[in-house]
This record gives C-alpha cells, structure tokens and sequence, in this order.
C-alpha cells in the first residue's frame, strides 16, 4: 500500500520479491521507484475541477488561487508516516504548550 504523502521518485524495497538467486535459494530484493503522473489540464472533467478546487480551499498560501480568497481557508492537515496519522499545526502547538 501507498502511503499518503508519498512523494514521486521515492524508492520501496519489495524483501524476496526479486528475481532468484544464482547458486542459492530464495529470491533477492525488487526495489521499485514510484512515478506519479499528473493529469493534463484539458483532459479532466468539470467534476474534477470541482473537486480540485474543492481540494484547493484547504490549502495555506499567501495569495490566492483558483478565485478562493486565503481569508476561507481552513488549516491544512498534514501526514505523520512514522505514527500514521494526520494532525494540523494546531494541534503540534497544544503538545507544545
């Protein structure tokens, strides 16, 4: 499984799922690079869009984007890989305090 947050060129090592070794048993290690394509532009849907845009009034910038004023936005939550969870600079400020 892809974790959220993955980023693209980011390599996995699959353990024994490799091709076989020579002279021994077993298999070795199929390392894997993951590629992520971004759609063209042209080629989505206006629900797509939506829900692009949707997506985009979540994010913090300075500025705007896609006609949604920052003043609308809610904080962004970001990914934690190690414990597998989301949290938001919020919350890193209250286990501060």
């Amino acid at each position: 499984m892809i974790e959220p947050g993955t980023s693209s060129g980011e390599l996995f090592k699959l353990a024994n799922r490799g091709i076989k070794k020579l002279q021994e048993y077993g298999h070795g290690d199929h390392i894997v690079t993951l590629e992520i394509q971004v759609p063209d532009y042209d080629s989505l849907t206006q629900t797509q869009l939506d829900a692009i845009t949707a997506f985009g009034a979540d994010e913090t910038y300075a500025g705007w984007a896609n006609s949604i004023p920052q003043e609308s936005k809610n904080s962004r939550q970001k990914y934690d890989k190690k414990s597998r969870k989301f949290y938001t600079e919020e919350d890193v400020k209250k286990r501060r305090e």
